[in-house]
């Protein structure tokens, strides 16, 4: 008995169907890595470097640019009423039928017993089709308008002044978050590393108790490993409390930064400035 094996061939295009398949699996596998590494990617600032970045990409400071721009454009608007204004109108009307005019009929008798009457059909006559289309143009220029176009004018005036205020004032506060997040940052910083160094200091004491405890010594009760312990965990937990507090404030920093939420920053110098010396009033409010 013979065992016959018959091979049937794959179409081209399933083959073409498999290598879609493929390149499209490799692309999102790149993708995902590239946005990975992205989002892996530490980057540090210091202050100024902060506040350049929250002045570029803020939000608030976009929405109060834009805010000007509508103000110096209605100020261009008001300007506009002491130019003469053109006005087009056209309109453009259809019926479902076409005006006609019916004429009777009449019959004239002109000569009376001489001539014999004349006889007028009635007639249908269009007066008007179905389309109907009108055009007008108008030119208007105000010669008085009891100080209309100036009150206008004077108004968007104040509009853009107060717009330009509505910056300053946004920028002024970007600066100010950018700070206090930025100290804060700072701050809890600084507290981490000295509940870090008290947290190791803690766990030698408790470790050298415990040795002293189990070793028999008589300077080392239960009580004094007991209370090792609990100081090490309160440290331990100060510092669980301190790290929770400073990646709290790196994540408001960046986002008064205006950076991407999956963005991690850190300090890039981690030292307080050097205080300032010359304190006179004008120069420290125009650093502000």
């Amino acid at each position: 008995m013979k065992t016959v094996c018959a091979y049937r061939a794959k179409p081209p295009y399933v083959f073409g169907l498999y290598y879609l398949l493929f390149y499209s699996v490799l692309i999102l596998n790149l993708t995902f890595l590239s946005t990975t590494s992205r989002a892996d990617e530490v980057i540090s600032y210091d202050l100024d470097q902060a506040i350049a970045t929250a002045l570029e990409n803020n939000r608030l400071r976009t929405i109060s640019q834009q805010s000007l721009e509508i103000a110096e454009a209605q100020y261009q608007q008001a300007q506009s009423a002491y130019w003469p204004a053109l006005s087009l109108n056209a309109s453009f009307q259809r019926r479902d039928e076409s005006a006609i005019f019916e004429y009777p009929e009449m019959n004239f008798d002109l000569a009376p017993g001489m001539l014999p009457p004349v006889n007028i059909p009635p007639q249908e006559i269009e007066i008007l089709g179905r389309d109907t289309s009108l055009y007008s143009l108008e030119m208007t220029y105000p010669l008085y308008t009891g100080g209309k176009r100036s009150s206008l004018v004077k108004q968007a005036r104040i509009g853009i002044d107060i717009a330009s205020k509505e910056v300053r004032r946004t920028d002024l506060q970007v600066v100010q978050d950018v700070k206090r997040y930025f100290y804060a940052a700072l701050y809890t910083h600084q507290l981490r590393n000295l509940a870090e160094e008290i947290t190791i200091s803690f766990e030698v004491l408790r470790d050298v108790t415990r040795a002293f405890y189990e070793g028999g010594s008589n300077s080392v009760n239960k009580l004094d490993l007991l209370q090792s312990k609990l100081v090490h965990a309160l440290a331990d937990a100060t510092l669980a409390e301190l790290t929770a507090k400073h990646k709290s404030s790196l994540a408001a920093l960046a986002f008064a930064m205006g950076l991407d939420w999956r963005e991690k920053i850190k300090l890039k110098n981690p030292a307080y400035p050097t205080t300032v010396e010359n304190t006179e009033l004008e120069m420290l409010v125009e650093q502000g």
